[in-house]
């Protein structure tokens, strides 16, 4: 019991990184990640999988700008699951330019930056203040999950 006390308020380990920003180590079901938090809407949350501590590799750094960098094809990644459940939770048709429709919100960035392990992409509706994000689930290159929230 005096372990988890002990663990329960350990202070978390934290680095600061170029790319993704202030760092804090969390610890999932699937294992360990470093996580950036979100202040802001126009600020995109980060979660980095890991192994142990280790810092994001550059192949980690070099997914995130490859999603980042082109947020369109980003989301034609996702538009075919994302485009029908906007138009059945809001009934209406959706917008030519999905930056009408949807932010950019977050991403998950896999092991080893390698696409085909486990990662996501969530996206935040802008045309309601309901709060929906829509977050895209990838494994084996593919996606296989879309999961609404509020």
């Amino acid at each position: 019991m005096l372990g988890f006390i002990k663990r329960l308020f350990a202070p978390k380990l934290s680095l600061q990184h170029p790319v993704f920003g202030q760092l804090t180590l969390e610890s999932g079901k699937k294992g360990p990640y470093w996580m950036h938090d979100s202040y802001s809407d126009d600020e995109p949350s980060v979660s980095v999988d890991t192994v142990g501590a280790e810092p994001p590799s550059s192949q980690q750094v070099a997914f995130y700008q490859s999603i980042t960098g082109d947020l369109d094809a980003a989301f034609a990644k996702v538009s075919a699951r994302m485009v029908p459940e906007y138009e059945k939770l809001l009934n209406r048709t959706f917008p030519q330019n999905w930056r009408e429709a949807f932010a950019f919100a977050g991403v998950g960035v896999p092991l080893g930056g390698d696409a085909k392990q486990p990662w996501d992409i969530v996206f935040r509706l802008r045309t309601n203040n309901l709060g929906y994000v829509f977050t895209c689930y990838f494994e084996n290159g593919k996606l296989t999950h879309l999961g609404i929230d509020t």
